[in-house]
């Protein structure tokens, strides 16, 4: 794929955005337990130091994620951006999947995840809203003009069955 086509901009902000996620969260999580490990830290009663324990391992969890993150800092480095451009003919089969949080009938959420299956039975996703998903759809759809676009039953027992038979 090159950068001149529809989807390359999309799909590249898509990849930036999750990795930027990912490394607010992770960096929100470690400093909260370095925080709270400040707090509960000058106590020495035995309860505080299981606590002030468990704050530390958070702590080194969410600076140990960071750390990964800024290792994979480069998004043209991930697996399914080296997939759309390296080899996009091993792509079969693209589509989107949506689940919305309706507690008591009120939406409060939505998750959208659009799936790569590729010709040796593998798949790659990527989150992204629902609209940013089927920007990236309609691009590659004159990218991969090999692919087999949507979801349906059908589609994924020829998958299971073969990736191939999804190929046009």
């Amino acid at each position: 794929m090159n950068r001149e086509e529809p989807a390359f901009p999309i799909f590249h902000k898509v990849l930036i955005h999750n990795r930027n996620l990912r490394l607010a969260i992770s960096g929100i999580g470690a400093a909260l337990c370095l925080a709270a490990i400040l707090i509960y830290g000058f106590y020495t009663d035995e309860q505080n130091r299981i606590v002030t324990i468990l704050l530390a391992g958070g702590a080194l969890l969410g600076i140990g994620m960071s750390g990964i993150e800024l290792l994979n800092y480069d998004v043209r480095k991930s697996e399914l951006y080296k997939l759309l451009h390296e080899a996009p003919e091993h792509i079969v089969w693209v589509y989107y999947y949506k689940v919305e949080s309706l507690p008591y009938g009120i939406k409060v959420g939505q998750m959208s995840t659009l799936f790569f299956k590729t010709s040796d039975g593998n798949s790659h996703e990527l989150r992204c809203s629902e609209s940013k998903s089927l920007l990236i759809m309609d691009a590659l759809r004159t990218t991969l003009p090999h692919c087999t676009f949507g979801y349906s039953a059908q589609k994924d027992q020829l998958f299971r069955a073969d990736p191939n038979l999804l190929r046009r």
